[in-house]
């Protein structure tokens, strides 16, 4: 062999091992990003007193947001910043409507892509509610509800029942309920008796609010035969 075919030889080999180099450098590093940088991240939203799923929850981690599904459960498609590579913390938000807004950081990598939140309900609930006819000298209604607030009963601000009647156009009869007894510290039985002026419902909505604003409320017909639902 020529001196000049040897060195084509060996520029050649020379050539075929920088580019395995290259190709073996180049497929490494298209693998580091996908495994460091892009993440499928998972989560479940649960109510903490009830264990319930929640459903439409708006889910913020980082810039990205998601929505829960029926199921309380939601996906986002995040890619990691180089600050979270270095194990830098990714604020989470979680806003449900009536419930406390859920604030806190989660560190992402590859084996840390599943999450469960616990989001603590704040609204009053409406268990039951009624108005029954029971006509005395001094009021024609008795209006009684069961009301339950996970933070107590004491933050209840009001319960509020507003009585209507189709033939009453713009009419209407507004009636306080008062806190008659605890069944336990969350839940109240509560009641008013109401008057009315020269018409009878046929419709009432009752209205609960905490001293925070969170609402309830609940509408029912008096169209058919109401009873009572504790002991007056």
């Amino acid at each position: 062999m020529t001196y000049l075919m040897r060195v084509i030889v060996l520029i050649w080999l020379v050539f075929l091992m920088t580019a395995c180099k290259v190709e073996e450098f180049t497929g490494f590093k298209i693998e580091t990003i996908s495994q460091n940088e892009s993440l499928r991240l998972s989560g479940h939203v649960i109510s903490y007193y009830t264990s319930d799923s929640v459903m439409a929850a708006f889910v913020t981690i980082g810039s990205r947001q998601a929505i829960t599904d029926d199921q309380g459960e939601f996906s986002i498609f995040y890619v990691l910043s180089e600050s979270e590579k270095r194990n830098k913390p990714t604020p989470v938000d979680i806003f449900a409507e009536n419930y406390y807004p859920y604030h806190d950081l989660l560190y992402l990598s590859q084996q840390n892509t599943h999450f469960v939140f616990y989001l603590k309900y704040a609204a009053p609930i409406i268990l039951d509610a009624t108005a029954v006819f029971q006509r005395t000298y001094e009021y024609d209604y008795i209006c009684q509800a069961i009301v339950k607030d996970f933070q107590g009963v004491s933050t209840i601000q009001y319960v509020k029942a507003v009585f209507f009647n189709k033939d009453a156009v713009g009419d209407s009869v507004i009636s306080f309920l008062q806190l008659k007894e605890y069944v336990d510290s969350q839940t109240g039985r509560f009641q008013s008796t109401v008057k009315f002026p020269d018409w009878y419902p046929d419709r009432f909505y009752l209205q609960v609010s905490d001293k925070e604003g969170y609402q309830d409320w609940l509408a029912k017909s008096l169209t058919g035969i109401e009873k009572l639902i504790f002991n007056p």
